[in-house]
């Protein structure tokens, strides 16, 4: 073919990035279709005159057949098939959970161990010094009653505590004995008997086995709280609290306002 354009408008490619020749399917002006051996290196015809045809190749369509398998649905979770198995026979509720009397059962030998010391005495002595006989055994009646009350919470608080520390587990330190009278704010550097120095004072003067060579003096941590010396803590900071500020005469009802309004406020179980 050879095409009517002036020499101006000629395109010349340069050798060596085309090949020689090129065919392409063109409609001329008669429409119809035909191949066109065109030399690349010479002249091109007229693209105004010529209408390329983009043919666009049938890409093949594969299917496959995709199965999604059903996920098992896992059994559910069981206590039975868990590490708590071995309570069923060790522990003393013989149950996964402790048995009412199971509680019953520790909070009268943490309540023994109190009721037999005599800080115990000197305590009530100093906190409610004009009662009598029977007032006393009033007064100790009373703070047992909410001592019990309030047991398994105080129990739950003391276990958190006790896992804070870096010694025995089974104990509270110095360190998490200071967070607990923190966190419940209790601390007070303008009251008498709970600023931090005081606190330290208590937490040495609960530490103190009256009898060393007794077998329960011996297993007893030194420098640290057990369960019921906490407990005894907690009812010598309601009289630090609130007996001493004059914000009640009742050791019991002292008990009971340390408890309610600090502890269980601001320390979850």
């Amino acid at each position: 073919l050879k095409s009517d354009v002036p020499e101006a408008h000629h395109i010349t490619h340069p050798a060596g990035i085309y090949p020689q020749k090129h065919t392409l399917p063109v409609r001329f002006h008669d429409g119809e279709e035909r191949e066109v051996v065109q030399e690349l290196m010479g002249v091109l015809p007229d693209t105004a005159a010529l209408e390329f045809l983009a043919y666009e190749a049938e890409k093949p369509v594969i299917i496959k057949e995709v199965v999604v398998e059903e996920e098992e649905e896992p059994e559910p979770w069981s206590l039975y098939d868990s590490v708590f198995v071995p309570r069923l026979t060790e522990s003393d509720a013989r149950d996964f959970y402790e048995s009412e009397r199971v509680w019953r059962r520790a909070f009268n030998i943490d309540w023994g161990r109190i009721r037999g010391n005599q800080r115990f005495a000197k305590l009530l002595i100093r906190a409610q010094p004009s009662a009598n006989a029977r007032q006393a055994g009033e007064v100790v009646a009373s703070v047992k009653a909410v001592m019990s009350k309030y047991y398994r919470e105080l129990c739950f608080i003391f276990d958190y505590y006790s896992a804070q520390g870096s010694g025995d587990v089974f104990c509270i330190q110095s360190n998490s004995y200071n967070d607990f009278c923190n966190d419940c704010g209790i601390t007070n550097e303008k009251v008498r008997g709970v600023a931090k120095a005081d606190l330290a004072v208590l937490f040495t003067s609960v530490n103190v086995e009256e009898d060393r060579r007794d077998a329960e003096a011996m297993a007893n941590a030194d420098k640290a709280l057990v369960r019921f010396e906490f407990l005894e803590v907690v009812l010598r900071l309601a009289v630090a609290r609130f007996i001493t500020t004059k914000a009640t005469a009742d050791i019991g009802t002292a008990l009971q306002m340390l408890v309610v309004t600090l502890i269980m406020e601001n320390v979850a179980p």
